[in-house]
């Protein structure tokens, strides 16, 4: 009875957005209500597995420039996505929020600069964003000290700004980093196995050099992208680099006295089938109960995405809830993203129809009776205008029904390299 409850919802619901589309014209599937479209989602999602994915717009810079590589790094939060590029010479990463009218192709609402231009070298290699607040990494140059951008989003809106506040660390690149809510972690790929958290105080985001608490891993940390994330209380930090490239991932839970001085891992997460060379924590993703990680060199570097999911009695030492897999991906788990009951893989070297290395991203849906291992995905997004060797993939976000991904090797008019980033909607 239930079952048919919910088919005959979202039946009305069809119904319903059918005739507001022959009377306006004007009314997409992201317009409806948020329950609306999660109930739509979640039917179609069990009942016609491979639901198409829409493309809503192309995402590029206005000052876009050859090998700049836009899009490298991505993440989206509610309406509004900030995307990274990958050189030095250019201190810049781009805001975007979504018209009232829907995503479509367009260049940047804002762009964020840092004031100290001399010390943010690389500076976009990672962002982050929650709510209001987006925080962007770089490399700092004096005396080795590595700076995390804070901005906060003005009473009328994103606009063209250097940052709220600076947060530095005794280490040699912010490289990785998570954002959730008030929270930042920061971490990098030379800092002996250490990331920082830095939590805002009551009076909102300060320059300060010195964090809230400093997380440490057993072992030391290999060079990554997305190796730390944050969601609530919870924290997680990949290390691809340990036991022979096996890799590893850790959890820290906020105590309950808060984020406070030294610590040590609430849990250890690894492969049940862990090999030499898989790379297990080259990405990771945190929501609720949920971490995600990627092992892209699974599997002769065809790549897996694993799911652990918090048990009962809270987080311990423990492998794998489920595996995800593709048929003929390449580089799976290179960037993963998660969203409630969505998982998003990376996938920017896999050959879509002749173009090789053109890349895609796989979605994930749990199944009702919970995550299992599989080589099933539920969607392969790519890109409509898609060609060889831009490298889709390479940087994901998903929030509720929207999903971004990162091309940074897309030719963009005659411009090599210059990189794109796509909005995806159910």
């Amino acid at each position: 009875m239930l079952a048919l409850r919910k088919v005959l919802t979202f039946v009305t619901l069809l119904m319903f957005s059918a005739v507001v589309n022959a009377q306006s014209g004007a009314v997409r599937f992201s317009n409806l209500p948020a329950a609306a479209q999660s109930s739509i989602y979640s039917t179609l999602a069990d009942k016609i597995p491979d639901f198409s994915w829409e493309q809503l717009a192309k995402l590029t810079a206005s000052d876009g420039q050859s090998g700049v590589g836009f899009g490298v790094s991505i993440a989206i939060s509610g309406d509004t996505v900030v995307v990274g590029i990958n050189v030095n010479y250019l201190h810049e990463a781009y805001v975007f929020v979504k018209p009232s009218t829907g995503w479509a192709n367009m260049t940047e609402t804002a762009v964020l600069t840092p004031s100290d231009e001399q010390n943010a070298y690389a500076f976009g290699y990672a962002v982050g964003i929650s709510g209001d607040t987006i925080v962007v990494g770089a490399v700092g140059e004096q005396q080795c000290m590595a700076p995390g951008y804070v901005y906060v989003r003005p009473r009328d809106g994103w606009k063209n700004m250097t940052e709220t506040a600076e947060l530095t660390t005794q280490s040699c690149g912010i490289f990785e980093l998570g954002v959730s809510g008030n929270t930042v972690v920061v971490s990098s790929a030379y800092n002996g196995g250490n990331s920082y958290v830095f939590v805002k105080p009551k009076g909102g985001w300060k320059s300060t050099s010195q964090p809230n608490a400093v997380l440490t891993t057993p072992f030391y940390a290999n060079f990554c992208q997305w190796c730390v994330a944050v969601s609530g209380d919870t924290i997680a930090v990949g290390t691809p680099g340990t036991f022979g490239s096996e890799g590893t991932v850790y959890v820290f839970v906020k105590p309950s006295g808060g984020w406070r001085g030294n610590l040590t891992p609430t849990a250890t997460l690894v492969a049940s089938n862990g090999k030499f060379g898989d790379q297990l924590g080259i990405s990771v993703a945190v929501s609720g109960d949920t971490v995600v990680a990627g092992a892209n060199g699974d599997n002769q570097y065809s790549g897996a995405v694993y799911v652990f999911v918090k048990p009962a009695g809270g987080w311990k030492d423990m492998t794998e809830t489920a595996e995800l897999t593709t048929p003929n991906s390449l580089d799976l788990g290179w960037s993963v993203a998660v969203c409630g009951n969505r998982i998003l893989g990376g996938a920017f070297y896999t050959t879509v129809g002749t173009n090789q290395l053109q890349g895609a991203a796989y979605l994930y849906v749990r199944p009702r009776s919970g995550w299992k291992t599989t080589q099933k995905f539920n969607a392969e997004l790519t890109s409509s205008d898609g060609m060889p060797n831009d490298e889709f993939g390479a940087s994901v976000g998903i929030g509720g029904t929207t999903a971004v991904a990162g091309a940074p090797a897309a030719t963009i008019g005659s411009n090599i390299g210059q990189g794109a980033a796509y909005v995806l909607e159910k």
